[in-house]
């Protein structure tokens, strides 16, 4: 992901045509579903210590919130017994969802590319 995002940056100031410039925002686009994904992987592999309750879920923190929101994910409202608080998580197969998004993009570009 970090070597994508490298060369996108890097490819930015090399950019003559209009098809190299809607290939960049395509692959840009790209990134961004692999920015998420990451995440939410990120959360489900660092979170599921914070409660029994998140065995199959990913706890849905102010990092993952906006992605909750971005993708219109379904998410269930817990309870934290000793303090009453609050909490939300999404299943853990939201992941999916960004990913099949991910390879929709992939073949975006490979369309692009084929003209």
């Amino acid at each position: 992901m970090q070597q994508l995002s490298d060369e996108l940056v890097e490819a930015r100031g090399r950019i003559s045509t209009n098809e190299e410039k809607d290939l960049l925002k395509e692959y840009s686009e790209l990134l961004n579903f692999y920015r998420d994904g990451l995440q939410l992987w990120r959360y489900q592999l660092d979170f599921p210590f914070l409660s029994s309750e998140l065995k199959g879920c990913i706890y849905v923190g102010q990092d993952v919130e906006p992605i909750v929101i971005k993708y219109r994910l379904t998410t269930k409202t817990h309870i934290y017994k000793p303090t009453g608080q609050q909490w939300k998580s999404i299943d853990e197969d939201s992941i999916t969802i960004i990913w099949r998004n991910a390879d929709d993009q992939l073949r975006i570009i490979s369309g692009l590319m084929e003209r």
